[in-house]
Order: C-alpha cells, then structure tokens, then sequence
C-alpha cells in the first residue's frame, strides 16, 4: 500500500572531510502509524517470501536517488544493504546493469552491503556477484565483520571495498582495533565504525584510524539528505 518510508543517515568520512555519504534506511508504517524497520521489517520480508523484492524496490530508488543527485551536480555515494536471498543470487549482476542502463548512470556511487555472514554460505557466488558489481563500478561493504583471521581471508577473496566492523568491536581493546584497522587497510578495504550512539561508547582510538563513523550520535536516520559534512564531529 506504499507505505514505505525512505530515511538517510550519513556515514562521517574521517579521511575526506566534505564528500557525501549516505546508507538508506528503509521502514514501512503500520497500521497505528509506527515506522517499523531493521529486524522486525526483514523477518516479516522472510515471512511474507519477498525479500529479493524488497531488495531490488530499494536499490530501483536508491539508483533514482543518485541520478537526481548527479543531475543538481552533486556526488552522492549511497550505501544499500541487501538480504541473503540477493547476496547470493546469481542474477543480481545483470539485472543490476539492466537498471543502471535503463538509468543512463555510471559511476554509479552506489554500495552494496552484505553481511559477511550471508555471504559465507556460498563464497563462490559471492565472488562472482562481487566481481561482476565491480565491473559496473559498484562498490561491496561487508558487514558484521568480526576481528577473526577467517574473515580476513573472505575479505582478500572476495575484494570487497568496505568492511563495517561487528557492533561488538565498539568495545574492543586498542590492539585488536589497531589490527583490524591495519588488516583491512593491506586488503585496500575502508573501515566503518557504525552504531556510534553516544560518544562513550567508542574507543577513540577508532577514530584516529577508521575511515568512517556511523550512528546516531553523529545522526540519526533522517528523510532528508541536508547533512553538513563539512561540521567537524570528532
């Protein structure tokens, strides 16, 4: 019944002050008019059987974002998460190219995001659906990507651009932070600090070496894009 609700929260580039950087948040209202979303909205995607529906509605409207963006002259990069039904979905390489045809866009600025988790059911699709978004100039962001020399191997194998580090990692001690930040930067991958909800819930030792900070002590998930990026938030 299109009661769907796209909101923005931006992702604070620690290493370019200024670029724009956005992850769609998508939340659906209910019948007394809540937005629901995160979890609760994609168990009942599961239930209903139309998750990959949902993903390809959310990456059509991230793509008419970012050509409305390009054509005001503005470079926009758009983080998108995808469910484990597209993840590893053979098909989701062309079709995407298919949309972005039909949308005259390249160079696109736009990133897909995975949970590393998903992606380890089937590392050989995984590769071939990263390597085919890669040829069209999609970016691939890893999350919940724990500390653990596995996941670093997947990272090399895969040649994803993004990781986006496991909530727990918040707390992490300053050598395990420093070697994850080491790790992902030798792999050419940038790191994202996100669920940065209060300011003393991150070592600040991710901020001297993470590329961005995510969460709502930066802001909260909007339905506009009007953050100033160039404001200095750490």
């Amino acid at each position: 019944d299109n009661r769907f609700v796209i909101q923005y929260q931006p992702l604070l580039d620690l290493q370019n002050r200024g670029s724009e950087t956005y992850e769609i948040v998508l939340k659906v209202s209910n019948e007394q008019g809540d937005l629901i979303g995160g979890k609760e909205l994609h168990d009942a995607a599961e239930a209903a059987g139309v998750c990959e529906e949902l993903d390809q509605w959310i990456l059509d409207r991230a793509i008419e974002i970012l050509k409305q963006r390009r054509e005001t002259g503005r470079r926009t990069m758009i983080f998108v998460h995808q469910s484990s039904h597209s993840a590893l979905n053979p098909d989701l390489p062309s079709w995407l190219a298919g949309r972005l045809r039909a949308n005259q866009i390249v160079g696109t600025g736009l990133v897909v995001d995975f949970r590393l988790p998903d992606l380890s059911h089937n590392l050989k699709i995984a590769q071939r659906n990263i390597a085919g978004l890669r040829e069209m100039d999609v970016e691939v962001s890893l999350s919940r990507f724990p500390e653990k020399e596995a996941a670093f191997k997947v990272l090399y194998y895969l040649q994803a651009q993004y990781i986006n580090i496991a909530p727990r990692l918040l707390k992490a001690d300053r050598e395990t932070i420093s070697s994850v930040i080491d790790q992902a930067h030798q792999s050419n991958a940038r790191v994202i600090v996100s669920n940065v909800d209060d300011p003393r819930s991150i070592d600040l030792h991710w901020s001297s070496g993470a590329d961005y900070l995510q969460g709502n002590f930066i802001q909260r998930p909007l339905e506009n894009m009007d953050y100033d990026f160039s404001q200095v938030v750490i």
